[in-house]
């Protein structure tokens, strides 16, 4: 742990010269001359956010690193809203994918395969009005204040327990496209083959046609209704691949996309 601890500060110091233009992206003039603070200072100060006022929070941050404050508060988060957030996240995927590359030997798989799940939830979060603005609130009749809420989507090696992605969104966002975009993250992070669990919430035919298109391995659970189309296909406990097609009338869901509606009519899906 304590080798994998060092791999990664010294990537990240590293990271802030490689990266250098993302961070700094449509601002072409940060962080070109010398100043009291650095964009690695900046980001391990992100890491090291507990939801403190920004003056205690700068004040640990700078106590922990052994070092003076010698910079206002004003000036340094000033520098901070230079540093594109899109960078870490860049940074951090390309930290897991070499991870991944770099211990292959030492990863748990299953007859080959690296497990993943996805899942998601709703979280609360601090009540200001600018949470309030860009996630939204959950309506209560009962309570004194609306609570602000987002939804919060992971994507997960369930065997290495590690987290490959994660994304927050708007209160009540769609699972279903949250687990679009972590699929893609997934094919472009790790080499490795992957199975991916969802259960029965998850199963729309847009997500099994991208899943089969990309040619990701799934188990996705179905709910009584979408499962008794299917299950007189089958035997009491008899494993099985079968085609499935669909008609207008199936497809319904789907009449706004015409693109996607045609496609899925025209297709013989084997599950």
């Amino acid at each position: 742990m304590a080798i994998q601890l060092m791999a990664f500060q010294e990537y990240i110091e590293e990271a802030q010269t490689i990266y250098l233009e993302d961070i700094r992206e449509g601002n072409p003039q940060a962080f070109t001359r010398k100043r009291k603070t650095t964009p690695l200072a900046l980001m391990l100060q992100m890491f090291a956010q507990k939801g403190n006022s920004q003056f205690c929070e700068l004040l640990n941050f700078y106590e922990n690193q052994g070092k003076p404050l010698d910079i206002s508060t004003v000036a340094f988060y000033k520098a901070r809203m230079n540093y594109n957030p899109k960078a870490i996240r860049l940074m951090m995927t390309d930290y897991l994918s070499m991870v991944y590359e770099e211990n292959d030997d030492q990863l748990v798989k299953l007859n080959g395969y690296i497990v993943t799940a996805i899942d998601g939830s709703d979280i609360i979060l601090p009540s200001t009005e600018e949470n309030a603005r860009k996630y939204g609130v959950a309506p209560n009749p009962k309570a004194s204040a609306n609570p602000v809420m987002a939804s919060v989507s992971l994507l997960y090696d369930c065997i290495n327990k590690l987290v490959i992605d994660t994304s927050v969104g708007p209160y009540k966002s769609s699972e279903r496209d949250s687990a679009s975009q972590h699929l893609h993250v997934l094919k472009e992070t790790l080499r490795q083959p992957t199975i991916t669990v969802f259960d029965c919430a998850y199963f729309s035919m847009r997500l099994v046609h991208q899943l089969i298109q990309d040619g990701q391995k799934f188990v996705m659970r179905m709910d009584h209704q979408n499962l008794k189309r299917y299950s007189s296909q089958l035997s009491v406990g008899q494993d099985q691949t079968f085609e499935v097609t669909f008609n207008s009338y199936q497809t319904n869901d789907y009449r706004n996309d015409r693109t996607f509606r045609a496609t899925l009519m025209s297709t013989v899906y084997r599950l």
